[in-house]
């Protein structure tokens, strides 16, 4: 039997790496629908973007995307617990308005209902892109949904007492979030980042089978992220991680992210 340091070398030979990049290639461009694959590391958004395999649909704006997750609906999962915690008792105190950024069909304004108590009274923003957004209306309507609506314009969420970002920044150019803050005049005081990849790496890029699309994908160094939030007068209010959501990319371990993160940032007040 070969030494276990003589198969560690062999590995890294480059034609058994090139076979071996070949074949985690083509298991990514064929990901079965329920999985959710990974594939290269970049060092930039624009270089991801020009990886993206010519036969594949290149944007998650399609109408496919919009029927997905329709089983979420009146679901809860563990890193949603979090940001139960805190929102439950800014419900019933002070919030109005809610900035969900990349809330897909109103997902979360469904599920959370159940332990928020009804949302009539909450104007309940939707901002995501303009396929989902015609399926989320659909839904909506033909639920009676009363408080949730649709947006595909990012400045909306000026006003807002509430920005919700789960699950979407890694698939927005990184800064993203910094830079829409810094725009708005009457930016959210409170602002949850959920299912959040992080390392202590440099921010870096890889793309992801998301069923209907294959898209760059951004994992962000955690302590830039959370400065970059803080540079513009927020503070970190509480942390958590979620084990339960993993970024595993074949043939780079060292980038493997364990958990995905959440935040919970809060306008500081002026002095």
């Amino acid at each position: 039997m070969m030494p276990i340091s003589m198969l560690r070398a062999a590995l890294r030979l480059p034609v058994i790496r090139e076979l071996r990049e070949a074949g985690a290639a083509r298991t990514f461009r064929r990901a079965p629908t329920a999985a959710n694959y990974f594939f290269g590391v970049y060092g930039t958004f624009e270089e991801a973007e020009a990886a993206v395999p010519a036969q594949a649909a290149h944007s998650y704006d399609t109408g496919a995307s919009g029927r997905l997750y329709r089983d979420r609906l009146a679901e809860i999962f563990p890193h949603d617990y979090p940001v139960l915690y805190w929102l439950k008792p800014m419900f019933s105190e002070r919030v109005r308005r809610v900035f969900d950024l990349g809330g897909h069909v109103g997902i979360a304004n469904y599920s959370y209902e159940r332990y928020l108590g009804s949302l009539d009274a909450i104007e309940w923003k939707v901002c995501d892109l303009p396929a989902i957004v015609e399926a989320g209306r659909e839904l909506a309507a033909s639920r009676g949904r009363r408080g949730l609506s649709f947006t595909t314009r990012y400045e909306d969420a000026d006003g807002a007492d509430v920005l919700l970002a789960s699950g979407v920044l890694q698939y927005l150019r990184p800064g993203f979030l910094g830079g829409l803050l810094a725009r708005l005049s009457r930016p959210p005081r409170d602002v949850f980042v959920n299912l959040l990849p992080s390392t202590k790496h440099p921010t870096f890029c890889t793309l992801n089978n998301v069923r209907t699309a294959i898209c760059p994908y951004v994992v962000v160094n955690e302590k830039e992220f959370v400065a970059s939030l803080e540079g513009l007068g927020y503070e970190l209010v509480d942390a958590w991680s979620s084990p339960e959501k993993r970024c595993v990319i074949p043939l780079h371990p060292e980038r493997t992210v364990e958990a995905y993160r959440g935040f919970y940032f809060r306008k500081r007040a002026l002095p």
